[in-house]
């Protein structure tokens, strides 16, 4: 529930997720730099400091955090990723572990990941499994990152059977948000991260979702307030939700609300920039709407609340709204589903609204619906 208005908050906020020995704080504020390399001073004196981070913010972050650590350390280098959903790779990843073989990097150094989901997902993955494991910190630079990816320790790589098929639940160190940081994204990349937060609304949290119906403008026009409320309010939500179920054996699985869908849309389109992860998620948060609708969870204007709103801030919501899709099938979509990570024997997880705010996990949803829903969405593009 919301009990403080943004107004009445101070920076910088800080969210504590409570994993016993493997707790940490989430740091956000204008500009976390600062803070951050105190923080890398303080705990890793005397190690050694690997930056991975995405060669689009290395004038924005990354080459100020080096600069900023280099006369305190002996040893800090920086591995520049291109951007992009195809860098979550095999090859990306074996690259970056000869990397750190090759500097010398050992299990008492610290990696530092700088950049988005992709950055995120891909350093922790090789944090978690260099010398069987080494402390990473992550330092979030887009609205989905900050949000979602960067908390909560699920980092993984794509394959070509499926997006996030390898990888490992390894928690960071902490991590730092910097709002001012979010000033340099294009409006695309910002309403990508917007799909995230209003997931958290939608599953979670019915206030929170009014107060992104209200909000939503200032948010993505950067007012500081907006910004640093929804990032705060999101990770408190899911830290909540991680402290519970680390590892996704149940409650944590709601956090994929849309993302069933999703993942399928983005292997699709090849991990290409034809569909971003918050565009896909956009799309799969209304198809879970559809299916909820049809299991007569919630009615028809409910799911139109969902679809009205993410239009309302020129996002995507139909099959047709993906320019250049490729042709496709229900067979294929749904051969897709049954290679996700959150398949079981019983059949494929979907993550359905029982109401707008409370979201819960069925996995006995019979094909002949999923097929009405798939066909429907693949017919009106």
């Amino acid at each position: 529930m919301i009990n403080q208005q943004p107004s009445q908050r101070q920076t910088p906020y800080n969210v504590r997720v409570e994993l016993g020995p493997r707790s940490y704080d989430i740091y956000i504020e204008d500009d976390c730099t600062a803070r951050a390399c105190a923080f890398v001073r303080n705990d890793y004196a005397g190690k050694s400091i690997f930056v991975i981070a995405d060669q689009a913010v290395n004038s924005l972050c990354a080459d100020a955090v080096v600069a900023a650590l280099k006369p305190d350390f002996d040893k800090v280098e920086l591995y520049s990723v291109p951007s992009g959903e195809a860098s979550k790779s095999v090859d990306m990843y074996g690259d970056i572990l000869q990397w750190l073989a090759c500097q010398g990097a050992r299990r008492d150094s610290l990696i530092i990941a700088i950049g988005g989901g992709v950055i995120g997902d891909l350093a922790g993955f090789i944090a978690a499994s260099y010398m069987r494991g080494v402390d990473f910190i992550q330092i979030p630079t887009t609205l989905l990152a900050q949000v979602d990816s960067s908390v909560g320790g699920k980092t993984a790589i794509n394959i070509a059977a499926g997006k996030n098929l390898v990888g490992a639940f390894y928690q960071p160190k902490a991590v730092f948000c910097s709002s001012s940081i979010l000033k340099s994204l294009p409006t695309r990349e910002m309403r990508s991260g917007y799909a995230e937060i209003y997931k958290y609304g939608l599953l979670w949290d019915a206030d929170f979702m009014v107060w992104l119906h209200d909000n939503a403008a200032r948010l993505l026009a950067h007012e500081a307030d907006a910004v640093h409320y929804a990032v705060q309010r999101c990770c408190e939500i899911k830290a909540e939700i991680v402290a519970q179920d680390e590892r996704e054996s149940g409650l944590r699985a709601l956090l994929n609300l849309g993302h069933t869908f999703a993942h399928v849309l983005e292997t699709l389109c090849g991990y290409d920039d034809r569909l971003r992860h918050g565009e896909a998620v956009s799309i799969g948060m209304c198809l879970a709407a559809d299916l909820s609708e049809k299991l007569g969870f919630i009615d028809s204007e409910d799911a139109l609340t969902v679809s009205r709103h993410l239009k309302s801030l020129s996002m995507p919501t139909s099959y047709g709204d993906i320019a250049n899709r490729p042709k496709t099938s229900v067979d294929e979509m749904i051969a897709l589903m049954y290679r996700d990570k959150k398949a079981s024997a019983q059949g494929i997880t979907f993550i359905v609204l029982e109401r707008l705010g409370k979201a819960a996990c069925h996995s006995n949803i019979s094909e002949n619906m999923l097929r009405d829903v798939l066909e429907r969405f693949i017919e009106n593009a």
